[in-house]
């Protein structure tokens, strides 16, 4: 019996001679999403934690690998380490560089690698990586912040206009300023408005938008430097707003009329189409069109009663002019009357910080 003891003691004592590897293991949020606004800050970095969760009686090492669009903007930080026999676990800040990068989704990968001692590659650990960038845009009804802190800064940030919209401004400067620009420029880059403004001047504007779409409010450093604050507001034109329309027939030689709704992109509207005179509801025909002259399809928005069309929350994704249209009037004395009814998005009500 003894040899048999002698045997099995010397072979648990020579199987602990030969130290196993470890495992990694690397925690940390998957996918590492980043979020960048053109001529802002720069996102933090995400944190990532490397451990050995298998033998600790060896050192583990690991190394970083990037690849995807985003390779050359992605910087992990260490980009490889050693966790020593029972060492603690080290974390790898990954680092991205946005700027210069143009609106739009970007998307990489950083793959941790354990690196086996005795050569090749242990376990692989990926983490996605995806960043938004777009501009900084702010909702006309928000207090926009600011600072002019350099010669020749430029602050600025996008908006959305209704063509007829009244665009209106208060502007409150403070510290060293004694001359700076304001501009409206549109997507062209053309500059609309501009207003020269000094501190002891009225700093109450307004602008009446004689275009829809997307515009840049535009911030110069002129002379001095220091701080301001805008109030924006807005008022709407009229076909923007619910209105009611009596007794709407057609132009001479017509057979249709058609009712203008000016809306900012997100509103919804309701209407109802009210055949008079001698004309029937079996008589009409009720379209919708964007602002682009395309068809909107309304057949789930759209009831019949006894006495009416009815359009219920029909919603308006694009910012302009859309055109209600009733057709089937053929017979001189066929009117309608349409009620319409736009719920255009709320005013902003937030503080936006163009410096940010």
């Amino acid at each position: 019996m003894r040899p048999l003891t002698a045997l099995f003691i010397l072979g648990l004592f020579s199987g602990t001679l030969v130290a196993q590897e470890g495992t990694l293991a690397v925690s940390g949020p998957s996918p590492i999403n980043f979020a960048y606004t053109i001529d802002g800050a720069v996102p933090a970095p995400a944190v990532l934690t490397a451990s050995n969760v298998g033998d600790q009686t060896v050192k583990l090492d690991w190394i970083t690998s990037i690849s995807g669009t985003l390779a050359a903007r992605i910087t992990p930080v260490p980009a490889t380490g050693s966790i020593p026999p029972f060492g603690s676990s080290q974390n790898i800040e990954v680092y991205i560089d946005p700027v210069g990068l143009t609106v739009g989704n970007y998307t990489g990968l950083v793959r941790v690698v354990h690196k086996k001692n005795g050569g090749g590659n242990g376990n692989i650990i990926n983490f996605a990586v995806n960043l938004a960038v777009s501009e900084r845009t702010f909702v006309v009804g928000d207090k926009l912040v600011g600072s002019i802190d350099a010669v020749d800064d430029t602050d600025h940030a996008w908006f959305t206009a209704l063509k007829g919209m009244t665009l209106r401004l208060e502007v409150k400067p403070s510290g060293g300023i004694e001359k700076f620009r304001i501009s409206i420029v549109d997507e062209l880059d053309a500059v609309v408005k501009s207003w020269l403004l000094k501190p002891t001047e009225t700093l109450k504007k307004q602008y009446e938008m004689e275009a829809s779409g997307n515009f840049l409010l535009r911030v110069e450093e002129v002379k001095g430097l220091g701080s301001y604050t805008i109030l924006t507001e807005r008022k709407l034109p009229d076909r923007a707003k619910p209105h009611t329309y009596t007794k709407a027939e057609p132009k001479k030689g017509e057979t249709f009329v058609e009712f203008k709704i000016g809306a900012l992109a997100g509103a919804v509207v309701n209407a109802n189409v009210f055949p008079k005179g001698g004309l029937l509801l079996t008589d009409i025909a009720v379209s919708f069109l964007d602002p682009t002259g395309a068809a909107v399809d309304i057949d789930a928005y759209k009831v019949t009663s006894l006495v009416a069309v009815h359009l219920v929350k029909v919603p308006l994704t694009l910012t302009g002019d859309y055109i209600l249209r009733v057709d089937g009037l053929t017979i001189a004395g066929d009117m309608v009357r349409v009620p319409i009814a736009p719920f255009q998005p709320a005013a902003g009500i937030t503080a936006v910080d163009l410096d940010a």
